[in-house]
């Protein structure tokens, strides 16, 4: 009896999750953030700018990958686009629940595939068809790497979905601390030359330093929108409040991170929310990333988190301040973790 739960908590997990992705997929047409991209592929294919579509914040490699979302119609080519984005965060949580201890693996699982797929965080994300929770088994596959030392791996990963998106730009300071040099050079130097090749040879892609600006700026994730930017100054600017108290939240929260990401199990993991939580930018989407790397070292530390992605709107408080919030209480778990508590934490979930 005391392992029955274990079944039992992935069961429920994978029937939350097919709700979602029930609701996520339409018949007459295709994501928001969707849309942009198949955009920005059909501009390639037809020698145009990329960045005719003004929603197009990537890469100008990004755009070569996403060829194949010109298939189809659109609303076929949405719905082939949720089931690799699905199939992307189920990896991931294969990856995550292989590297727990063998009778934690399946509440891992249990609980990555809830947090991403199963809850309020889903349903912000699924929908619309956002890039980045394609992410989730490239973190997952760097921070392994990183972990069992193979550093060229790991950089090699890290460089290529850089090209992509440039979500994962913190952990290159991983390498770094760690005196990884060659690998990150033999991986960031051919990245960069295709980068600026493909800033040269794909149409339009002379615009990308506008898009990194746009990226820096927060892009439009500020006034009436200022709600769907999972930052603390997003936070600060939807509820009212002074940048300034963000800016000094922020400032504290980093440099904690900084000084204590050394010595924490998963430092990754710490730099990643760090970043999304102090930054100028995180959206929803990008919660299958941290869910991914926080779940390399389970704890019950990261139940709370974790359970506020997985719930719906609780409707108490605002579906941006239960994210933002989740976000926090992830982060702190590894401060826990470090603390003079070491004596009762709890790196498993056994019953």
């Amino acid at each position: 009896m005391r392992t029955a739960w274990r079944p039992l908590a992935l069961t429920v997990a994978l029937l939350l999750a097919g709700l979602q992705i029930w609701q996520a997929i339409s018949p007459d047409g295709a994501g928001q953030d969707f849309i942009p991209l198949r955009h920005a592929a059909r501009a390639l294919l037809d020698g145009e700018s990329i960045y005719q579509d003004p929603l197009f914040v990537y890469p100008p490699t990004a755009a070569v990958v996403l060829l194949p979302t010109v298939l189809g119609g659109e609303s076929t080519a949405f719905t082939c686009w949720i089931a690799f984005q699905v199939a992307c965060m189920l990896y991931a949580a294969v990856l995550v629940a292989r590297e727990a201890r063998e009778r934690d693996r399946v509440p891992v699982a249990a609980a990555a595939i809830a947090a991403m797929l199963g809850g309020l965080a889903a349903t912000r994300y699924l929908e619309i068809g956002n890039l980045t929770p394609c992410l989730a088994p490239v973190v997952a596959g760097v921070l392994i790497a990183f972990r069992r030392g193979e550093w060229t791996v790991g950089c090699a990963l890290l460089a290529a979905s850089l090209l992509v998106k440039p979500l994962l730009a913190p952990l290159i300071l991983l390498p770094l601390v760690n005196r990884a040099w060659r690998p990150l050079l033999t991986s960031m130097v051919p990245a960069a030359v295709v980068l600026l090749a493909g800033m040269v040879a794909i149409p339009g892609g002379s615009r990308f330093p506008e898009i990194v600006r746009y990226w820096v700026t927060g892009t439009n994730l500020h006034g009436d929108n200022a709600v769907n930017n999972l930052t603390l100054h997003g936070w600060a600017e939807a509820h009212g409040l002074r940048q300034s108290l963000a800016t000094t939240l922020a400032v504290l929260i980093a440099a904690a991170v900084l000084f204590r990401f050394l010595v924490m199990k998963n430092p990754g993991a710490a730099l990643l929310l760090g970043t999304f939580l102090c930054g100028s930018l995180a959206e929803a989407s990008y919660l299958p990333v941290a869910v991914t790397a926080v779940l390399l070292t389970p704890s019950r530390w990261l139940i709370p988190g974790l359970a506020l992605l997985a719930a719906p709107s609780i409707g108490v408080v605002t579906p941006q301040t239960q994210l933002v919030a989740a976000e926090s209480l992830l982060l702190t778990a590894f401060f826990i973790e470090q603390s003079s508590w070491n004596s009762i934490r709890s790196i498993s979930f056994r019953a």
